[in-house]
C-alpha cells in the first residue's frame, strides 16, 4: 500500500508538474511553443504496433471532458509503464450520466487492476472499448494475465491473485454498481 500511495504521489506530482508547464504556454496564447514542448516532452513516440497514437487519437471522441482527462491519465500510467494498450471509442461518444464520479471510480479500479496485471508483462495488452447501444453506453476493459483468476470469486472483499492484503478493488466496484439501478 505504502509502495502503490508513493507511486500515486510521483505521478500526480510529475502530471501536475506537466500541467503546470503547458499552462504558461496556453496564458501567453504560444500555441507553437505548446506544440512543441507536447511534442518533445509529452508525446509518446510509436510504441508496439502504432497503438499509442491510435489511442490518442480514439480519445477526442469522447465527451465529457472529466470522463476524456481520466481517461488521457490512465493512459499515460500505462504507456509509462510500456504496457501496450488499444483504444476503440464510438465516434463522438457523448455520456450524459448523472453519476460521473461513481462511473470515473468504477473504471479507475477496472483499468487500475488491468494495468497492475500486465505491467510486469513482456507482452502487457489492455482493451478499453467504449461503444453506444439502444439500451446505453458500453465500457468494457480487458487485459490478458499470467494466471486465470476464480472467476467467481472476482468480487469477493480480500480474494486477490497480487497475494495477502489486497482485492478490495473489485469488491467496492461491486459494491458502488450495487448502489445505481441503471448500471451493471
Amino acid at each position: 500500500l505504502e509502495k502503490m500511495m508513493e507511486e500515486n504521489i510521483t505521478l500526480r506530482h510529475d502530471y501536475k508538474n506537466i500541467l503546470s508547464n503547458m499552462s504558461g504556454y496556453i496564458r501567453e496564447n504560444y500555441m507553437e511553443g505548446l506544440r512543441d514542448f507536447f511534442y518533445q516532452k509529452i508525446y509518446l513516440p510509436e510504441g508496439k504496433g502504432g497503438s499509442q497514437s491510435m489511442a490518442w487519437r480514439s480519445l477526442k471522441n469522447i465527451k465529457p471532458m472529466e470522463l476524456k482527462g481520466f481517461l488521457y491519465e490512465k493512459l499515460l500510467l500505462a504507456f509509462a509503464k510500456n504496457i501496450e494498450v488499444k483504444v476503440d471509442i464510438a465516434e463522438n461518444l457523448t455520456l450524459d450520466y448523472k453519476d460521473m464520479e461513481d462511473l470515473v471510480r468504477i473504471l479507475g479500479i477496472f483499468i487500475d487492476d488491468a494495468i497492475e496485471e500486465t505491467e510486469t508483462m513482456e507482452d502487457g495488452e489492455i482493451g478499453i472499448i467504449i461503444g453506444e447501444t439502444a439500451k446505453g453506453t458500453i465500457f468494457r476493459i480487458e487485459n490478458n494475465f499470467n494466471s486465470r483468476p476464480d472467476i467467481s470469486l472476482l468480487t469477493q472483499k480480500g480474494y486477490s491473485t497480487k497475494g495477502e492484503g489486497r482485492g478490495n478493488g473489485l469488491y467496492w466496484a461491486e459494491q458502488i454498481l450495487g448502489k445505481h439501478s441503471d448500471m451493471f
